[in-house]
């Protein structure tokens, strides 16, 4: 019997077992992409991760410090004549024992020096309160006559003398000088205690300080001046692209506040936004007030979201 069926111009086609095997994952990978794209549904957690993703952060800036010109180390002849110098004597220290301090000169002792070298050793010592947060301290050869090679070190580490407040018309002396406790008058001058208190001036709402530190009227005293500069509104206008695909990824945000409506650190803060095709608007109202002079608040507030 003869068959009618054409040969085939191919040769019949053979699938291999590591061809099948590669096939089927291949398979899996199509699907799960093409389920991938698919959009998700709006629900209320991409909203209100749409709305956090709008929110900028600001970045923390140090408080400004203006400080003092140090005087410059006397400038002597590096070739005067020199003289042994067997021991070290410290005297105002009272942030370090004389003992620790005499480590960071141990190495011009037993030397001929001169009072080039003497100044650079008080200078060592100098760097050594500043590498340890106290700005305004100082190490000084004073005027002396050396016997058997002891030479003398004066420390000065920089007390607070008076604390001044200038352009403040809506917050009152003693509201600032709460915020400013750390800065009493006799207390030692640390970078610590500054940038602590000129934070915790400017959390306050609508208000910026700095701090401008000159002499005192006593030896060894600094005054502390701190310029105030305040603003009764603020706010700002923003055009962004953070949002959510389903939610709508460009959005509008304002928001504008009335800072310390009774000078005591409170705020009324109002903000609102808006998405594309407004798939999402949100607002909302706060009111918030310090509860102590150490930075506590206590905000009070109403939000909507309607998508």
């Amino acid at each position: 019997m003869t068959s009618n069926r054409r040969p085939s111009r191919f040769p019949p086609y053979r699938v291999s077992a590591r061809a099948r095997a590669s096939v089927l994952p291949l398979g899996l990978l199509l699907c799960l992409g093409w389920a991938g794209a698919a959009e998700a549904p709006v629900t209320p957690g991409s909203v209100q991760e749409s709305l956090d993703a709008g929110r900028p952060r600001l970045p923390v800036t140090p408080p400004q410090v203006l400080l003092p010109v140090q005087p410059a180390p006397s400038q002597h002849d590096p070739r005067a004549r020199r003289f042994r110098v067997n021991a070290f004597e410290m005297s105002g220290n009272t942030v370090f024992r004389a003992r620790q301090l005499k480590t960071v000169v141990e190495r011009y002792v037993d030397l001929e020096l001169n009072l080039y070298d003497l100044n650079q050793a008080a200078e060592s010592i100098t760097e050594f309160y500043h590498a340890r947060g106290y700005a305004l301290a100082r190490a000084v050869i004073p005027a002396q006559k050396v016997v058997n090679g002891v030479v003398q070190i004066r420390i000065v580490e920089g007390r607070i003398g008076k604390v001044t407040f200038s352009g403040n018309r809506r917050f009152s002396n003693k509201f600032l000088a709460a915020r400013t406790g750390a800065l009493q008058s006799g207390t030692l001058v640390t970078s610590q205690r500054l940038e602590s208190s000129l934070l915790l001036l400017n959390d306050i709402p609508g208000l910026s300080a700095k701090a401008v530190l000159s002499p005192g009227a006593e030896f060894g005293a600094t005054d502390a001046e701190i310029k105030v500069t305040e603003k009764l509104f603020s706010g700002n206008v923003s055009l962004n692209n953070s949002g959510r695909k389903e939610t709508g990824e460009n959005k509008v945000e304002t928001s504008i506040n009335l800072n310390s409506p009774f000078g005591w650190g409170d705020q009324l803060a109002l903000s609102g936004s808006s998405t594309q095709h407004n798939l999402v608007r949100y607002w909302k109202a706060a009111y918030s007030f310090p509860l102590n002079a150490a930075g506590t608040k206590l905000t009070i507030g109403h939000s909507n979201a309607a998508y």
